[in-house]
């Protein structure tokens, strides 16, 4: 109750981009390959880094510290209080539990844990306002301090009348709640109205979660039960569901994929068989010109035929001859 939240501010030092930098590097180009002895040419390249610099900031933070008016190491050395004028509270009515006042009825039933949270909250509440010191702050303050203090007070006895009922729960666990109140204990009976519908609430709760236990235990175990086969809940459908398409995902995701493989593949066949029919006409085209070219030579370089013998000329010589002899 006598400590207050603070907001208290503080530089700290941190490291930010104050933009980039460049530098000059040398880089030697190497020798190609096979190539034992070769002018090593050397380039200068420029690159770029970031730059930083320290630089400071202010964070805000909540700290806790003694309210005003006490000192010492666990604030506990103060104003004396006023005393408080004698008043007569009428004991108030124990307030019906519920899920907002005291958790779930399965998570213990409240206790002392929820108590002082919730006194400590009310105690910050009223802190920043009434300073924590009744003296200080006047009557109004401490008729609320005071308030506040019965309402912790009545939140504790609802908290030992739970527990009391707590301890009936092992007995009541096991029983239909269709028993109603013939079958109750003297302490039930003792009990408030609203305990008894809070205890009513509570064995309602285990009876469905026994059920939903042996549901999943009848649908684990499988046919081997004597009562049969029991079909699989809602929640193991959809997860036996999701399985199945996260399966079928995958496996049509690798369908596709091979289909997309296959036609890639069929293509590039077809693009090979273009090519070697390309290269085969090309090939046949040579070789036909090389023929023709070859054919076109040897008809060049083939020997001249005699001319036919001249008649005019063989009679002249044969004259000649004759006019020798």
């Amino acid at each position: 109750r006598n400590w207050c939240a603070y907001v208290v501010t503080r530089s700290v030092s941190c490291v930010v981009e104050d933009g980039v930098e460049s530098f000059v590097k040398p880089d030697y180009q190497p020798c190609t390959w096979g190539q034992l002895q070769c002018p090593r040419v050397l380039a200068y390249r420029t690159f770029l880094r970031p730059r930083y610099r320290v630089s400071q900031r202010t964070v805000s933070e909540l700290a806790w510290r003694c309210c005003q008016g006490y000192s010492g190491e666990d604030c506990t050395e103060g104003p004396a209080p006023a005393p408080p004028q004698p008043t007569s509270h009428p004991r108030p009515q124990p307030g019906r539990p519920t899920l907002s006042g005291f958790g779930n009825p399965l998570s213990g039933l409240g206790g002392e844990g929820n108590v002082r949270e919730q006194g400590r909250e009310h105690t910050l509440v009223g802190c920043p306002q009434c300073d924590c010191n009744p003296s200080v702050a006047g009557g109004g303050d401490a008729e609320k301090v005071r308030r506040l203090e019965e309402q912790v007070r009545r939140l504790s006895e609802q908290v030992e009348e739970l527990r009391a009922g707590q301890q009936l729960l092992p007995e009541h666990s096991h029983r239909a709640p269709a028993g109603g109140l013939e079958g109750e204990q003297p302490a039930d009976a003792a009990a408030p109205a609203e305990v008894r519908e809070a205890l009513s609430h509570v064995q309602r709760r285990l009876e469905e979660l026994e059920t939903r236990l042996r549901r999943q235990e009848n649908g684990q175990e499988g046919p081997a039960m004597p009562s049969g086969p029991a079909m699989p809940s809602g929640p193991a459908l959809r997860e036996l569901e999701r399985r199945l398409q996260e399966t079928c995902a995958a496996c049509t995701a690798g369908t596709e994929g091979l289909r997309r493989q296959a036609a890639e593949d069929r293509e590039r066949m077809r693009a090979l068989e273009k090519l070697v029919g390309s290269v085969d006409q090309r090939n046949r085209d040579a070789v036909e010109t090389v023929q023709r070219h070859i054919s076109s030579l040897s008809s060049r370089l083939a020997p001249a035929a005699p001319p036919p013998p001249d008649t005019e000329l063989l009679r002249r010589l044969a004259e000649l001859e004759r006019r020798i002899e």
